[in-house]
């Protein structure tokens, strides 16, 4: 049987008509949004780790408990029984023993991977239709068995103080009758008249007609007074707890049985009883661990058997309280004669009416026993996160020939082999056991319970997820078993055999890897040497302080651009918890075929194919990222940002981590929006020239910038076309535009292109909105292109009009066809570069397709070769002369993406394009006019970048971001970054000016500016300057952390504020660089301060 856990599902996603939420989000031309319940369950997240809120729609990571009740989510818990043959045998098997059926049996549709699993051939005899859903068994957590009054044991469960579950004495007559004399208890007779039911003697009983008498006969036997529960897995259990109704009485005695088995044959051990009779309370508290020695029993199964009650004759009444009592709480009565010596002698009702009245002596009424249990509480160590691990997305990973898995199953009665490891080659690889928690939790106790002989050493190790420079995990060892030690604890509930330890404190845990080694010869490699460990349980408290959430696949609608994406969460405390928000794009999906058999069984294609239809599951298909993806964006630090993917892509997928460095506190998610804009361009590619210069020269550099647009695409918007370029090019101090040209590539080559160019008078004009800006001139035209400056996101250029097109012609237009199948075979790298053979043979294996080689065969009347494919043989017979082109494929991975070739490499012509099916036409792209920017810049830093975008000012809330890439043949670039030769120089060019200066306050050269540059870096250090007299002695000093330009200003003063002395100076400047191949990280000038 497979123990499986139910996580929360709300009843919505039953529901008609939630296509999107069942998809995880909710997709419109405009925008995606995920802000609801059912539509946060569909993501791909760590289930034991968060809690969605069908109430707030929220997303909260799930607080992990210390010292909880195991009875508040047993119904959680469930073991498969299997399909209704299972469920029949388990029946049979019952009924030949007389044994009842369990109460906690119960029926749900079958489903593997989240698809159900359904009948496949009709059987008419069971009324079975091919798509009916198979049935699956289980047993789930709650009330097992009943011996009374069944129909509300379950009350004991349900945390409702005013239900409970009261033991019953009555029996049928059948029954009473082999019950022993001596616990056959009293025969009630009743009568009803006139609507109103009343306990009669038996005379009146046998004078009533049939329709209106009834008899009650009751046991005094107490072997069926017991409740069975099930816990649905195994828990080490402190306390239980019993708590009785307000208007009933507690077990008189009762005995606590159990058992860490789920099996039926399993036999119960004497746990804990009451040693003396309950009285004057509602609570019993059966405590396994009085001493509070931190004392668990490992149980499953637990049996309340009640030892002692006083049934019908609890308490004394008298005669009027007695018949005002409801029926079912008159007990017995009491009959006395008077003896001759004239005291009183209890007899029997018959005795008492056969003597004469004035022999009857006293009637004593009692009122019935009301043993009431109320609520069941069974107080363990704490919620166990190994047992969810598997359901909840983490993973068991035991190298060997076993699978870990049954360890992580909530069931005693399954184990894993874990072999003994060994250095040797042959046994390396068996023995190792690694659990990835699926989420951080913060742990503080581990157990590994049963099967553990202590003959090997045994070693267990936790990491919170950090890697070595190496990218392995960071582990420290948290326990280690000696060999040749028992290992027995008497608190492990288990007489030998469990490994376990507490940690000092709380520690953040993702993984757990755990090892066995032995010293003695021959079992390292021995079949079958190793421990058998039973189960596996982890044990902290508070909210997990990482929590990662996955978005489905979701495909966009048409060439959108991601504009900004927004959120909406809780932060507690800003410092403590953290929302990371990131995003990915791609065009190509895998589609990951899995077969299943009915029973849930994972098959290969081959034996799926062999399985008789009626033993046949679902086919699974799930969808992963193909080629191209983009890399996880870095985190997106505001609500509101543009997204930085790659787009237009046809898939985007999100992703949220919720992170805490305190157990106490947790970030909080409820809604993610991602607003969707139609495309400035479909593709734009942009490189600077030159892209090697010397450090610190003032350079004229040509930013290109190619884009293409699209003029029609499938269910899509043609592009909209820009108007403004954004330039960031930090860390240069100073970026001066001199002209913005457009036009064809030829036109570039032969001069005829339209150009912006700077006018030197005057320097800045100021627009509309107060804002400054530089002139660009047309000339020819007259028109103004506006270059505005801004410190925080470098220089913008306004043109008059938008970026055109280039007119239709066959150079200018680009023709796509839509691949539908996978392994489809493309001339181009991931990139859409023509492969070679050098990026060919750079592709995995399985990507390489086919090599055609083309032998020319003439030229038509333009001069182009007329070729026809040959093989490889022929071809390499050819004379060079008739040698054509060799093409190379790339085999597709996935699903999805366009191109612009036909099946055989070819580049689509129009007419081509046309004779496509119309479910292959994809988009139609024009290319655009090529863009010039001119600017003169001086770089210091080596790999200095030009970040381009651009935007149609219409929409000023979205840039789109320009790619690197060969954007003309009119200069040899193909990239944005600009290279410096390295120096080992730090402090370079320092210029002090004035020098001298006079500090005089006559408000002329009253302070020196110091003015350097930091080399070859890119991140912020820190940097001092310093001022010493000659003697040595310093007198005022300025700190601060930056890299590149630097500029400190001295006005004389020393430290206190005093003017110094007229004379000469020394000016120390020193950056905090770690290198240790820098050099000159310091540099002295002189500076002279006269009046």
């Amino acid at each position: 049987m497979r123990r499986t856990i139910l996580f929360p599902v709300l009843p919505l996603l039953c529901a008609a008509g939630l296509v999107d939420a069942q998809e995880g989000f909710e997709l419109t031309t405009e925008d995606l949004v995920i802000d609801r319940a059912e539509q946060w369950l569909q993501w791909t997240r760590p289930k034991h780790a968060v809690v969605i809120d069908p109430g707030t729609h929220t997303v909260i990571p799930r607080r992990i408990g210390r010292k909880t009740d195991a009875i508040l989510d047993s119904d959680r818990f469930q073991t498969l029984i299997g399909d209704v043959k299972a469920y029949e045998k388990i029946v049979k098997e019952l009924n030949r023993a007389d044994k009842p059926i369990p109460l906690n049996i119960r029926t749900a549709p079958a489903t593997v991977a989240g698809v159900p699993i359904v009948h496949l051939k009709a059987k008419a005899k069971d009324n079975i239709e091919v798509g009916d859903p198979v049935i699956w068994y289980y047993f789930h957590g709650g009330i097992r068995q009943a011996g009374t009054s069944a129909a509300t044991a379950s009350a004991v469960l349900d945390r409702d103080p005013a239900t409970y579950w009261q033991p019953s004495t009555i029996v049928d007559k059948a029954t009473y009758d082999e019950l022993a004399p001596a616990v056959q208890g009293p025969v009630y007779y009743f009568t009803r008249d006139g609507g109103v039911e009343k306990r009669v003697d038996k005379e009146t009983y046998d004078a009533a007609a049939a329709r209106d008498r009834r008899i009650e006969y009751h046991s005094h036997s107490l072997d069926t007074w017991t409740l069975d529960i099930d816990l649905g897995r195994l828990e080490p259990v402190s306390r239980v707890v019993l708590r009785f109704h307000e208007d009933g009485e507690p077990f008189r005695q009762v005995r606590l049985l159990g058992t860490p088995s789920d099996l039926r044959s399993a036999e119960l051990s004497l746990i804990e009883r009451t040693i003396a009779p309950v009285e004057n309370t509602h609570v019993i508290d059966l405590n396994l661990d009085p001493e509070d020695q931190g004392f668990y029993r490992q149980l499953q199964i637990l049996r309340l058997a009640v030892t002692d009650s006083k049934f019908d004759k609890f308490a004394a009444v008298s005669a009027a309280e007695f018949q005002a009592l409801p029926l079912s709480e008159q007990g017995g009565i009491d009959y006395h004669i008077v003896n001759a010596a004239g005291s009183e002698t209890k007899v029997d009702r018959a005795i008492y009416e056969g003597v004469s009245p004035e022999r009857r002596g006293s009637l004593v009424y009692y009122r019935r026993e009301r043993p009431r249990l109320a609520e069941v509480e069974v107080w363990t160590q704490g919620d166990n996160i190994a047992l969810e691990i598997i359901d909840g997305g983490g993973s068991v990973d035991l190298t060997g020939t076993f699978s870990g898995e049954p360890g992580f199953d909530g069931r005693y009665d399954s184990n894993y082999l874990q072999f003994v490891w060994s250095p040797d080659p042959r046994f390396e690889d068996r023995g190792i056991l690694t659990v990835d928690l699926g989420a951080r939790f913060w742990l503080n106790y581990f157990r590994m319970v049963g099967g553990i002989s202590g003959v090997d050493e045994m070693v267990v190790r936790l990491s919170d997820g950090s890697r070595d420079s190496n990218g392995s995990l960071k582990w420290r060892e948290v326990y280690r078993q000696a060999g040749n030690a028992t290992n027995s604890t008497p608190w492990s509930g288990v007489a030998v055999g469990t490994a376990e330890s507490g940690f000092d404190g709380l520690e953040q845990v993702r993984y757990i890897n755990s090892q066995i080694f032995t010293s003695q010869a021959g079992r390292a490699g021995g079949y079958n040497t190793g421990d058998r460990i039973r189960e596996v349980q982890l044990f902290g408290e508070g909210y997990p302080s990482e929590v990662t959430l996955t978005s489905p696949m979701i495909e966009l609608p048409g060439s959108v651009i991601l504009g900004s994406i927004e959120w909406e969460g809780d932060l507690p405390n800003e410092d403590i918890v953290d929302l990371q928000i990131r995003t990915r794009t791609g065009d190509r999906l895998v589609e990951v075929v899995e077969y299943y058999g009915n029973g849930g069984d994972l098959k290969t294609e081959q034996d799926y194919n062999n399985l008789p239809t009626s033993f046949k599951g679902p086919i699974v298909n799930k969808l992963e990222p193909g080629g191209g993806w983009s890399s996880w964006s870095q985190r997106y630090t505001y609500s509101g940002q543009l997204v930085t993917s790659p787009s237009p892509r046809r898939f985007l997928q999100i992703q949220a981590r919720l992170l805490s460095n305190s157990p106490d506190h947790a970030a909080t998610l409820r809604s993610i929006k991602v607003n969707f804009l139609p495309p400035v361009a479909r593709n734009t590619v942009a490189e600077i020239w030159p892209n090697d210069v010397v450090p610190r020269e003032e350079r004229e550099f040509e930013l290109y910038i190619n884009p293409t647009f699209v003029e029609s695409q499938p269910g899509g918007q043609p592009s909209r076309s820009f108007d403004e370029i954004r330039l960031d090019a930090t860390p240069i101090e100073a970026i001066e535009i001199t002209d913005v040209a457009s036009g064809r590539e030829d036109d570039f080559a032969s001069g005829q292109f339209r150009i912006f160019e700077r006018r030197d008078t005057p320097a800045s004009f100021t627009d509309d909105n107060g804002q400054l800006y530089q002139a660009l001139i047309d000339d020819a035209s007259g028109d103004t292109a506006r270059v505005y400056a801004d410190k925080a996101s470098g220089l913008r250029v306004q043109l008059p009009e938008k970026i055109a097109m280039q007119s239709h012609d066959a150079a200018t237009r680009t023709y796509y066809r839509i691949v539908e199948e996978e392994g489809e075979e493309v001339p181009v790298d991931t990139d859409g570069r023509i492969l070679n053979e050098l990026t060919y043979l750079g592709l995995p294996v399985e990507e390489r397709g086919q090599i055609l080689y083309f032998a020319i065969q003439g030229h038509d009347a333009d001069g182009a070769p007329i070729t026809e494919t040959v093989e490889k043989f022929a071809y390499l017979s050819l004379a060079d002369s008739l040698k054509g082109e060799v093409r190379y494929f790339r085999k597709l991975v996935g699903k999805g993406g366009e191109f612009p070739f036909d099946t055989e490499g070819n580049a689509l012509t129009e007419s081509a394009y046309n004779a496509l099916p119309r479910t292959q036409r994809g988009s139609i792209v024009a290319a655009g006019e090529l863009v010039r920017v001119r600017f003169m810049a001086s770089v210091l830093l080596n790999g200095t970048t030009i970040d381009a975008a651009i935007r149609d000012s219409a929409f000023p809330e979205t840039w789109q971001l320009v790619d690197p890439g060969d954007a003309t043949d009119l200069t040899p670039g193909d990239a944005l970054s600009i290279s410096v030769p390295f120096s080992g120089r730090v402090v370079q060019g320092v210029q002090i000016t004035p020098n001298p200066f006079t500090p005089n306050g006559d408000g002329v050269n009253d302070r020196t500016g110091i003015r350097f540059a930091l080399g070859n870096l890119n991140t912020a250090r820190d940097i001092a300057v310093e001022i010493f007299d000659l003697a040595g002695r310093k007198v005022w000093s300025s700190t601060r952390q930056g890299f590149g330009e630097q500029e400190f200003a001295w006005d004389g003063r020393d430290n206190s504020g005093v003017t110094v002395t007229p004379g000469i100076y020394v000016c120390k400047i020193g950056a905090d660089i770690d290198a240790e191949s820098a050099s000159n990280t310091s540099a002295v000038h002189l500076v002279a301060v006269a009046y």
